[in-house]
Order: C-alpha cells, then sequence, then structure tokens
C-alpha cells in the first residue's frame, strides 16, 4: 500500500479512561512490560491538516506562527505481549501509541517535508525534500530499514505505506503510582503511565536480521474518507477529535458515520472488575 503526504510545494488537566468507549462498550485496559520490546507498525491514522502552536525562538524569546500541516498518528503493536482487552476487542496483541503525548493532548508527528541542510545548517541544493531528521518518521524508517522512503528518489519518497507490518524493537516505559485511593473491594486505585521512548533496529543473529512474530491483525492506514464502520473502532477517541478539527472533516465519509450513531448515547458502564486500575493514557478505546 502506498500512501504519501497530500501535494506539497515541494517534494486540560489528567484524563483518565471512563471505561466505556463510544461505543457503549466497557473495555479494560491491561499495562505492558517495559524495556525493550519487539514491534511491528500496525495502524497509521493520518488526522489531516492541523493547526500549530506558535514556535517559541530561545534566542530572541520572540514566538514566530507555524502553518498548518498534515499530521498523522503512529500505533505499534507489541507482537509479544497479548492482553485481554475484553468487549468486541478480546486478547489481542498489545497496542502501543508512539507519539508523545501528554496528559492527554497528543502532538501529532508532520506528515511534510523539509528542504535537506547540511551540518551549518545551509540549503543543499538539488536533492529531495524529504522528513526532517528528528521526525519519528524518519527514526522509524531507520529502524525498520526503510531508509528508501528518506529522499533516496522521488518514487518512494515518504512513502509511509512501506512502514505498515514493519518490525523493529521499542522501548516502552512504564510508570505505576498509587492514586491513595481504594476500589470497593479494598484494593488500592494504580494509575499507569505507558510512553514509548524510542525505537531501534532488531539485532542480526548469524548474518540474518532477528525474526519476530508476526502481527495477529492486518496492519493498515485510516484517514478521514476510508475509514468504515467497522475499522472506526480502531480511531482512539482523542485522535477523533484531532480529526475532528481538520478541515478534511466536513463533508467527509468520518463525518458521515459519525453522525449516522450521533444519536446514540451509551448507558454508562463500571470497568471490568479484573482491570489493573486507571491508566492515564488519551482515549475511550485502549486497542
Amino acid at each position: 500500500m502506498s500512501y504519501k503526504p497530500q501535494a506539497q510545494a515541494n517534494t486540560s488537566g489528567e484524563r483518565k479512561p471512563s471505561g466505556v468507549a463510544p461505543n457503549g462498550v466497557a473495555y479494560k485496559y491491561p499495562v505492558p512490560e517495559g524495556g525493550s520490546q519487539a514491534a511491528r507498525i500496525s495502524l497509521i491514522v493520518d488526522i489531516g491538516i492541523q493547526e500549530r502552536e506558535d514556535f517559541l525562538d530561545e534566542k530572541t524569546g520572540e514566538a514566530k506562527p507555524q502553518r498548518p500541516v498534515q499530521q498523522v498518528v503512529i500505533f505499534a503493536d507489541l507482537v509479544d505481549q497479548i492482553v485481554d482487552y475484553g468487549g468486541d476487542i478480546g486478547e489481542k496483541q498489545y497496542r502501543l501509541m508512539l507519539n508523545k503525548n501528554f496528559k492527554g493532548d497528543i502532538a501529532g508527528v508532520n506528515f511534510t517535508s523539509v528542504p535537506p541542510r547540511d551540518a551549518d545548517g545551509n540549503l543543499i541544493e538539488g536533492k529531495i525534500w524529504t522528513f526532517h531528521p528528528a521526525n519519528l518518521l524518519t527514526k522509524l524508517a531507520k529502524a525498520t530499514g526503510n531508509d528508501h522512503i528518506l529522499g533516496v528518489d522521488e518514487a518512494n519518497n515518504m512513502d509511509i505505506g512501506a512502514l505498515l507490518g514493519a518490525g523493529f524493537y521499542a522501548d516502552v516505559e512504564v510508570k505505576s503510582n498509587d492514586s491513595g485511593k481504594k476500589k470497593e473491594d479494598g484494593t488500592p486505585i494504580i494509575y499507569n503511565n505507558v510512553n514509548f521512548k524510542g525505537s531501534a533496529k532488531l539485532p542480526m543473529v548469524k548474518g540474518k536480521q532477528l525474526e519476530i512474530d508476526e502481527l495477529q491483525v492486518t496492519p493498515m492506514i485510516l484517514n478521514h474518507e476510508n475509514v468504515t464502520a467497522e475499522t472506526l473502532i480502531y480511531i482512539r477517541g482523542k485522535v477523533l477529535e484531532m480529526m475532528k478539527k481538520a478541515k478534511e472533516y466536513e463533508g467527509s465519509n468520518l463525518q458521515k458515520l459519525l453522525g449516522s450513531t450521533k444519536a446514540e448515547e451509551p448507558a454508562k458502564a463500571t470497568p471490568a472488575a479484573s482491570q489493573p486500575g486507571p491508566t492515564t493514557i488519551d482515549d475511550d478505546i485502549p486497542f
């Protein structure tokens, strides 16, 4: 599957899951093991053109406006960690969001090109524009051995479809904090923070790259137009909010899908008793 950016000139407070998703299902919120974990990229959501905060120049202290850009949210499944999400998701490989996030606010990854520059910041003439060196897409391309999408040629440049299903090692950070509160059964309520800290290539073993398990699901790229009633469940609550703010939302297939279920207000439900405790993540659908 080929997937490139849209045409360019040059090529509040801690949120806790309610336990009930927009589709009315009370899911569990499992917590993965931390450390270096075998992973494959399973889902990329194109959230459309997003507004960005002003850029603060540290040297001058001046705030400079940034133009809106196309952005994506990226997920990888930890292939060795099977967890139970409950509901209609059931037992699946743990799905990890790779974007930076803080107290529920997700930082979109820019799906746009920048001009190539040398170590001194000078423009390099004649080279293809591609992702910024610090962009998460650049880091994932290198970690998964897909350097060919980083400005090698126009045909493959910035084609993130090549990342789908690609394997790498994900550095997973898990922090647990006792809330000081207790459940009805007297057990403590634990807040869990799960974050992606970085990526690395799979090691070579006897001249061959280490083999890891395959994904249990078909990897996909979703956007405002190709999402269906069946795949809508994979778009997390906060990601959905971001997509609604994009100019692509008005009149889109996503808007039609949400409009058809807008009147449905599911009754609130209590999270499953086996849930390990509230987790400070960004959404109402854990998978």
